[in-house]
């Protein structure tokens, strides 16, 4: 009976052990899924997601500071990933045979489930491992729910974004921020319909449309098409709403175009100067407002073409 006991104790202490092994081996937790899979989704993000944001962004605001940045981040962003996939591989390693060898040696011990104490030993310790079981299967699917939730996330503002660049290269009235509602603007109704102040270009060369169809697009206007005949096809161009006395609107934004690349102009973002030698600052709510006053004035405003390079 001793020598049993002897026998049995020392079995029982070795697949505590293995137990204790079983459940530390990865995943110990919902923290050690997540930790490893992020250097996978900083890739994700680095390759695909964040070149995407970078390209929506800088092409929407016109942000070159941005874009630079962006370039810079990415690679070492990449870099960062990589060195956390290597070292996480230390706590990936994990032992494949363990749950089988726990079986086994619990198979072995069957012999002395004829004693109640070994018995009710075996159900507490059989239970131990169903619950590790259990435990590792939830951290799963909890991981696995969170990573299905971060790709719809990522698909809808994906769609989101690619929708909206479609729309961004259409010259037609559209907003993020509500703006169209708030104006009461229909997607492909001109915002303004504006005739020349003057058919003459300053610095020469004439206007041939007889009038340019304006659109609203939240941070800035756009124009369709306006038609010049200049000199010089490589000069540079300024589009300016103004009113009957050639007076630039209050906060419209100014365009910049080539005579050979005249349609689908967008603006300026609206803007706001606080001293003549500022820069221009993207406002919403002072866009609004020139927007506001565009539209009641629209009776009354006109635009000017004029020669700048």
């Amino acid at each position: 009976m001793n020598d049993s006991k002897t026998v049995f104790q020392s079995a029982s202490a070795n697949l505590e052990l293995l137990l204790r092994q079983y459940k530390n081996q990865y995943p110990r937790n919902l923290g050690a899924l997540l930790r490893n899979s992020l250097p996978i989704l900083l890739i994700i993000v680095s390759v695909f997601i964040l070149p995407l944001v970078t390209f929506f962004y800088s092409a929407t605001s016109l942000n070159l500071g941005f874009l630079i940045a962006m370039f810079l981040v990415i690679p070492v962003l990449f870099v960062f990933s990589i060195i956390l996939l290597i070292n996480n591989k230390r706590e990936k390693k994990t032992d494949p045979q363990l749950r089988q060898r726990i079986a086994s040696l619990r198979q072995e011990l069957d012999e002395y489930k004829r004693y109640p104490d070994v018995q009710k030993y075996f159900d507490g310790f059989d239970a131990q491992v169903i619950a590790v079981e259990k435990e590792k299967k939830h951290y799963r699917s909890r991981f696995w729910t969170i990573l299905v939730v971060l790709f719809v996330v990522f698909a809808l503002y994906g769609t989101f974004s690619i929708i909206w660049m479609k729309n961004y290269t259409n010259v037609c009235n559209h907003s993020v921020l509500g703006g169209t509602e708030i104006l009461g603007l229909k997607k492909n109704v001109p915002f303004l319909i504006l005739t020349p102040l003057t058919t003459d270009i300053g610095g020469g060369g004439k206007v041939e449309s007889a009038n340019v169809d304006f659109y609203y697009q939240e941070n800035w206007l756009a124009f369709k098409e306006v038609n010049v005949s200049v000199p010089d096809t490589a000069s540079i161009l300024r589009l300016v709403i103004t009113d009957r006395s050639g007076i630039p609107a209050p906060g419209c934004p100014r365009f910049i175009f080539k005579p050979l690349q005249n349609k689908a102009i967008n603006s300026e973002p609206f803007c706001r100067e606080d001293k003549a030698s500022s820069s221009y600052t993207s406002n919403y709510f002072e866009g609004l407002k020139a927007a506001r006053y565009l539209q009641a004035h629209k009776d009354n405003l006109y635009f000017l073409v004029e020669k700048v390079k």
